[in-house]
């Protein structure tokens, strides 16, 4: 009897154990293998071909739509070991995946590709979610989604739990409602490490609907014909959370009637409309910037973000790289991730970078300008022009003393300074003699000197000194000095009179 009761359970540990199931570059052994892991109470693996593409071309289930795979109905791991699933060209149209309400799913490293969800009058949920159709739990890592179509949702509709890690979602698009993905009112989705990028490049509609909870983090948003949009109803609650999000090249950032959106340390670059047009509750954390004024946050020039272009920055997905001196590097207030998108550590100096990407250049410390300074050798006087005797005397200089040089004479003799006791302009001989220069005197400029003053006139006969004329012509041809000059008559001739 004993040997019979470890018999049975023998037998059912394995039925309970993990298996893992190769699966030959072939639709007919994914569809063969998914169906043996559905039927399996454990959670199974399925390794796929490395870099296989599994061509579907035929309805396989016609749950809630027509489907190219079996409905995920256990737990069930999938690695794509860099495999693409894709819908075959010109075959009957048929979204990709479904995942069942009592189902845990993961995707890791694939692509899902050319799902294209149709319209059946009969069921409403038949042309939503190109790619992917989730009432479970769903986990999608380091994957592409892309080129995806749909009547409503071109990509991911989620109806239970989702979760996208370091994952492209790109060129999907659908007839209406929105391109890339719809959370539903009892949906909760969390994104991080991801890039949201060019869906609805063929229809015009959100990127993103939210009834439910969604957020999004480290992720970039950009190059989408669409926005965010979140709204509560009787279904969901609306909550949008965005933090270190990068938004860039949208028609639009995030717009909501209704619900609850909180942004922080958010990065709301140009885009073809106005980035924000929320009418509901907007929570503001952190440091967050705008380009617009939309959004009601900082608002700062687009020139002044730096931002570079999508482009692999490194890391799994695309990002926009901030350029050096960009307004959003160490602006961010609070506590940070400890990772940026691209999986590099923040912050890399004395605070972390608004938006999903950490800007890894030093920051480059600007230099002290190096002034040219003057310090006298000798008592030396400071005169109005750059000469030793003709120009009078108008501050003085001790041994030591300082003072920055403003410009250099014609001759290279005398350097203009601001005189220590009166503060004005002055010159100072150069010379190892008088004074010497310190600091960057190579480029000084060249000063015009100021005009020589006149010379003191001796006095006259009676003591007085003579009077300043003009030389004037004469109705007889003579030249006679009149005192004052009569008007019209410039003091280019001077004269005096006795």
């Amino acid at each position: 009897m004993k040997k019979i009761i470890v018999l049975v359970l023998l037998a059912l540990a394995l039925l309970l154990s993990a298996c893992t199931y190769n699966v030959a570059c072939d639709p007919l052994d994914l569809i063969d293998k998914i169906n043996k892991a559905n039927q399996a109470p454990s959670s199974d693996t399925l390794e796929l071909a490395q870099g296989c593409t599994y061509e579907l071309s035929w309805i396989e289930d016609m749950t809630n739509g027509n489907n190219g795979l079996p409905v995920i109905g256990s737990d069930m791991i999938i690695n794509g070991n860099g495999a693409t699933i894709r819908r075959a060209e010109n075959s009957d149209h048929f979204r990709i995946f479904q995942v069942g309400s009592k189902s845990n799913l993961t995707l890791n490293a694939m692509t899902i590709r050319k799902g294209y969800a149709d319209g059946d009058e009969n069921n409403y949920q038949s042309d939503r979610g190109g790619a992917i159709l989730n009432f479970g739990v769903l986990t999608v890592n380091s994957s592409l989604i892309t080129d995806n179509y749909a009547g409503f949702v071109g990509g991911i509709v989620n109806a239970g739990t989702a979760n996208i890690n370091r994952t492209t979602i790109s060129h999907n698009n659908a007839d209406s409602l929105t391109n890339g993905i719809l959370n539903l009112g009892e949906g909760v989705m969390d994104i991080q490490h991801s890039t949201i990028s060019e869906n609805g490049l063929i229809t015009f509609g959100d990127i993103i609907l939210n009834i439910g909870t969604l957020s999004i983090v480290n992720s970039t948003i950009s190059g989408n014909s669409g926005g965010i949009d979140n709204d509560s109803d009787s279904t969901g609650p609306g909550l949008l959370n965005l933090e270190y999000v990068t938004f860039s090249e949208n028609s639009a950032a995030i717009g909501s009637a209704s619900g609850t959106i909180t942004i922080r340390n958010t990065l709301f670059g140009p885009h073809d409309y106005q980035a924000c047009n929320v009418s509901t509750t907007l929570i503001k954390q952190g440091m967050n910037i705008d380009t617009d004024g939309s959004c009601n946050v900082t608002t700062v020039s687009t020139n002044s973000l730096k931002l570079g272009p999508l482009f692999n920055n490194g890391g799994k997905t695309r990002t926009h790289k901030l350029g050096q001196g960009s307004a959003a590097i160490d602006a961010a207030t609070g506590q940070c991730p400890v990772n940026d998108q691209r999986g590099v550590h923040r912050p890399q100096n004395a605070a972390c970078d608004v938006g999903s990407f950490e800007n890894e250049d030093p920051v480059l410390q600007k230099a002290p300008e190096q002034k040219c300074k003057y310090i006298s050798l000798v008592n030396l006087f400071c005169r109005l022009g750059p000469s030793s005797i003709d120009y009078p005397e108008t501050d003085s200089f001790v041994p030591g003393q300082e003072s920055e040089v403003f410009g250099i004479s014609p001759d290279g003799n005398f350097v203009q300074v601001i005189g220590p006791v009166n503060e004005q302009p002055c010159y100072l001989p150069i010379g190892e003699e008088f004074g010497e220069l310190t600091g960057v005197c190579d480029d000084l400029p060249e000063l015009e000197p100021p005009p020589m003053p006149r010379p003191t006139e001796e006095p006259g006969d009676d003591g007085e000194p003579p009077k300043q004329g003009c030389t004037v012509l004469q109705d007889d041809g003579s030249l006679k000095c009149v005192s004052p000059c009569p008007a019209g008559v410039g003091p280019g001739d001077p004269c005096t009179i006795p």
